[in-house]
């Protein structure tokens, strides 16, 4: 079976609270890679349709500090697929929530491997790359 991309793509939105923060009072590094792996972890899942858990994080980039009270919105979309792997970009990015305009943050790709009940490895459908507007 072959899935579209545009089916395993996810967006999660939040606001930067006091306990994201460091002690420079911007998002700590772990707390925006934890949004990432979780917003990656959704992809994984809807295009394994079941299980599926985080192997690797490559080329993780924190390019923009992001303030405290900021709003964020991390947007992950599946790239690419193996037999039982998926490849997904993640990217972070501060949102001016009154005109809409928005500045990268942070970007990286998080690999996920789709496993069974026994947490062994299974396949996963293959992705048809649709690209987004």
């Amino acid at each position: 079976m072959i899935k579209s991309n545009l089916l395993s793509r996810v967006e999660t939105m939040q606001f930067v609270l006091p306990e994201h923060l460091n002690g420079m009072g911007n998002m700590h590094g772990g707390e925006i890679m934890k949004l990432m792996d979780n917003t990656a972890g959704l992809v994984f899942v809807r295009h394994a349709e079941g299980n599926a858990v985080t192997a690797a994080v490559n080329d993780l980039k924190m390019i923009k500090p992001i303030p405290a009270k900021s709003v964020v919105r991390c947007v992950g979309e599946l790239i690419e697929t193996g037999r039982t792997s998926m490849k997904v970009c993640v990217q972070v990015f501060i949102e001016d929530v009154q005109t809409g305009s928005t500045t990268l943050a942070s970007e990286g790709l998080f690999i996920g491997v789709a496993v069974d009940q026994a947490g062994k490895p299974r396949e996963v459908a293959k992705v048809k790359i649709e690209k987004t507007a």
